[in-house]
């Protein structure tokens, strides 16, 4: 499958970590990845970045928007995660970051999330990996 993946967000620590070990992962899982950050409009400081995944020579491209914070403003798109969707709360120290890209694990399931789970057991970011874990094994829709 190939997808075509926006992530939009607030600029922190934890959007930066994350796009790090996406591209990890999947590079790992023998896609070709390719980047892009993206400027939106918004009152905050938003940030958006576009991974492209190559992992078949189909034409077919699925496209997928994770919205951490609610602040897409783009068009409608067939899957679209955000926290309000997952039925999760938003919090300020971003712990629902993990969450929303543990349902991407969902979608995209030939890329393995060993990558994630490993960063944060060997940080002890064991509130993260709590709720990272709870949105891998569920099954899609989240509401």
């Amino acid at each position: 499958m190939n997808y075509n993946i926006l992530f939009c967000g607030l600029m922190c620590k934890t959007f930066d970590t994350i796009m790090r070990l996406m591209i990890e992962s999947a590079r790992e899982s023998d896609y070709l990845v390719t980047t892009v950050t993206k400027p939106l409009l918004a009152p905050y400081s938003v940030i958006a970045a576009e991974m492209r995944l190559v992992g078949s020579s189909k034409k077919d491209i699925t496209k997928i928007v994770i919205d951490y914070d609610s602040v897409y403003t783009g068009e409608p798109v067939a899957m679209h995660l955000t926290p309000k969707i997952m039925d999760t709360d938003q919090t300020d120290d971003q712990c629902h970051y993990w969450g929303v890209i543990g349902g991407l694990f969902k979608i995209i399931s030939d890329i393995s999330p060993a990558c994630i789970t490993s960063y944060l057991i060997d940080k002890n970011m064991n509130a993260e990996l709590a709720i990272f874990k709870q949105y891998t094994i569920v099954s899609l829709p989240f509401s």
